[in-house]
């Protein structure tokens, strides 16, 4: 087994060899995919739309010298299979919830980011005993206003049919051009996501799972109630998010009982890869003491809500 390096070098997975931390499990007869690594504290990482248990390759060798990391692919994306639940959200907490049975975990702080973060709010509001704290990066959660709503599933819409022609998620990962041009919607930075990452993160964007969980995004919004979220709660989120602006931020952090709100300068929708380090910071710093160990630092930004203004 690859030896695990303290390293906080944002490059240091290129050095691991994976396959001795990637697992299979059965749940509710769909194979689930998930990487456990270190030990300690869990921590349950839970990608975005899209997204596979890859997108914390930059943040997993080092977060695992201080606790016990499941980055899993929710049901229907990276290598897990798509749940058979007629409401994708009720069928990704069934699946989180047997995957913590299955490893003996009673408690965790979980991380969701994107929509990750919504399916992270909904197992910390319907398994308040399982969640020890929750961080969210850039989630989803929050009133969207009808217009924003409409744009973002019109834009995914559009996305995945683009991806469903052949090979062209690899072309778009390995091509310098097309791949900068893709990721610049996401990132402050593309080129925070290297060659080796982009063949790693971008093929698998194009997964069964997407539409369902885009169709599924306004009611699983508005079954959300956000009170019912009663464990130590940890924002972060990018100050050029165009996905989801600051002020959804805001609006999440005073919805949630118990929030602090953590904004990162020169970033856009995803902190834990654009600057790694003070991210797994934030993080670490956040398990070690989910009430005294969160970070609150805002830039000044405005708080205005447009979630039911229709803009």
């Amino acid at each position: 087994m690859t030896p695990l390096n303290s390293s906080a070098c944002a490059d240091t997975w290129t050095g691991i060899d994976w396959s001795d931390y990637e697992h299979d499990v059965l749940i509710n007869n769909r194979r689930i995919h998930y990487v456990d690594i270190g030990s300690g504290p869990a921590i349950l990482l839970v990608h975005g739309l899209g997204g596979s248990w890859q997108w914390w390759l930059k943040n997993l060798p080092d977060l695992a010298t201080h606790a016990r990391v499941i980055a899993v692919d929710l049901a229907g994306f990276g290598d897990s299979e798509l749940t058979t639940s007629d409401d994708p959200y009720a069928g990704q907490i069934t699946m989180l919830t047997g995957l913590l049975d299955v490893l003996g975990i009673q408690d965790t702080i979980v991380v969701g980011h994107s929509m990750g973060g919504l399916v992270a709010v909904k197992l910390a509001a319907e398994y308040p005993d399982r969640v020890r704290g929750l961080l969210l990066v850039s989630a989803g959660g929050a009133p969207l206003s009808p217009f924003h709503l409409a744009v973002m599933t019109s834009a995914f819409r559009m996305f995945s049919a683009v991806f469903a022609i052949p090979d062209l998620a690899d072309k778009v990962a390995r091509h310098r051009v097309l791949r900068k041009g893709f990721l610049a919607a996401g990132f402050t930075d593309p080129a925070s996501v290297s060659p080796e990452m982009a063949v790693e993160i971008i093929p698998r964007m194009r997964t069964p799972g997407f539409l369902p969980a885009v169709k599924a995004a306004a009611a699983g919004l508005s079954g959300i109630n956000l009170a019912d979220v009663r464990c130590p709660c940890q924002l972060v989120w990018g100050a050029n998010d165009l996905a989801l602006p600051l002020h959804v931020a805001y609006d999440l952090a005073e919805a949630l009982p118990d929030t602090r709100l953590s904004i990162f300068d020169d970033v856009a929708h995803c902190a834990m890869i654009e600057a790694p380090e003070r991210f797994n910071k934030v993080l670490i710093n956040f398990v070690n003491d989910p009430i005294n160990g969160r970070t609150e630092d805002h830039d000044g930004a405005p708080r205005a809500s447009t979630a039911s203004s229709g803009q």
